[in-house]
């Protein structure tokens, strides 16, 4: 996330969750894909402190990149197993 905002100055960050979620909505909306779903994140308290919230995370999970199992396209899209 810090990379994404690195060149933001401090009064064009969110301040709040819900404008962090208000931004996320104007970008989905402006996105050329449909959300398929949500994925959840920063569910443990630890990770919560680390970034300084209260709560867990949610972001858009878009059609493009949800495939039927089995399906081998990832291959196209994961870097190689090691």
């Amino acid at each position: 996330m810090t990379r994404l905002l690195e060149g933001l100055g401090p009064d064009e960050l969110p301040r709040t969750l819900e404008e962090g979620y208000d931004i996320q909505k104007a970008a989905i909306a402006g996105w050329p894909d449909r959300v398929a779903g949500w994925k959840v994140g920063a569910t443990s308290l630890e990770i919560q402190t680390l970034f300084g919230i209260s709560e867990p995370v949610y972001g858009p999970v878009f059609a493009k990149t949800v495939f039927e199992s089995p399906d081998d396209r990832r291959r196209s899209i994961l870097p190689p197993a090691s």
